[in-house]
């Protein structure tokens, strides 16, 4: 994703929310969490467990533990952090002055003005809407409808469907009770998208999973991180 530095911000301030909404809108696609509350009001002090590491291959990952304060659904469990969603908090760690635990994650840069994104002058909201043109998503071909921020929860849903992410993972981590809502409108798979899974002889013992990924070197980052 690189319409946030690509494009020509007039003045730092925007510059500043281009670089805020791709990290926001990165932390959505790959986590399915409501945009709003959910994400908006995430503070560094329920971030947990941010590690980033090493792969032998040379790419730098992280992954972290989040807990969510305020949800549509009441009190919710963590939600798991995978690599992508995880650097996005790790760029945040960087490029933000505001790490004190009780500071906001997506934060507008005046820390009395840290509300929900979208809520202040041309924040996220608009940085999004700005990225969907330049990138040519901007009216869903079906609907004829602008996107809004949250068809990435939709996307997730149905990506996480389709990559065989198991349903009990998925009801957790994007917040619902069961699978009755996954399955009535998020249900855009059949059996061909898993296929490989099909395969496997449902009565036998299960495979032996690979082994755990590759980890050359790990470190925690903290509000004392050097930045990179």
């Amino acid at each position: 994703m690189n319409w946030y530095a690509d494009g020509k911000p007039t003045n730092e301030l925007w510059s500043y929310y281009r670089k805020l909404a791709r990290d926001y809108i990165v932390f959505l696609a790959y986590t399915g969490l409501r945009p709003g509350r959910e994400v908006s009001e995430i503070r560094w002090r329920d971030v947990e467990q941010l590690t980033e590491y090493s792969r032998e291959d040379g790419e730098t990952v992280a992954e972290g533990v989040v807990r969510i304060t305020r949800s549509k659904t009441g009190d919710r469990d963590p939600i798991v952090v995978n690599p992508q969603a995880a650097m996005a908090l790790v760029r945040r760690k960087q490029e933000s002055q505001f790490l004190d635990g009780a500071d906001y994650v997506f934060c507008h840069p005046d820390p009395s003005n840290c509300a929900e994104p979208g809520s202040y002058y041309d924040g996220p909201d608009s940085v999004w809407k700005q990225a969907m043109r330049e990138t040519g998503l901007y009216l869903d071909p079906i609907t004829g409808k602008p996107r809004p921020r949250y068809s990435l929860r939709h996307t997730y849903i149905t990506a996480s469907q389709k990559a065989g992410v198991p349903m009990p993972a998925i009801i957790k981590q994007v917040g619902h009770t069961d699978a009755t809502m996954i399955m009535r409108f998020y249900g855009h798979t059949d059996a061909t998208d898993f296929k490989d899974d099909l395969r496997i002889d449902p009565y036998r013992a299960k495979p032996e999973q690979p082994a755990g990924r590759p980890i050359a070197s790990t470190r925690h980052i903290t509000k004392d991180s050097p930045k990179e």
